[in-house]
């Protein structure tokens, strides 16, 4: 059976299931990999960096 765990960054979720299921598929959700990304972006520049994300 194939787990897949679909998380949003919070601390110690992966490490716990992967303690139960070790063969767990983590991974970062893609829309808050995305917000995150504005935060480092300024705000003059936030129109090309979501027109340069938006094929993600």
């Amino acid at each position: 059976m194939l787990l897949m765990l679909v998380c949003d960054g919070l601390r110690g979720l992966p490490e716990a299931v992967e303690t139960i299921w070790p063969d767990t598929i983590v991974q970062t959700c893609v829309v808050r990999l995305l917000r995150i990304s504005f935060h480092y972006a300024a705000r003059s520049d936030r129109d090309e960096t979501a027109k340069a994300l938006r094929p993600i």
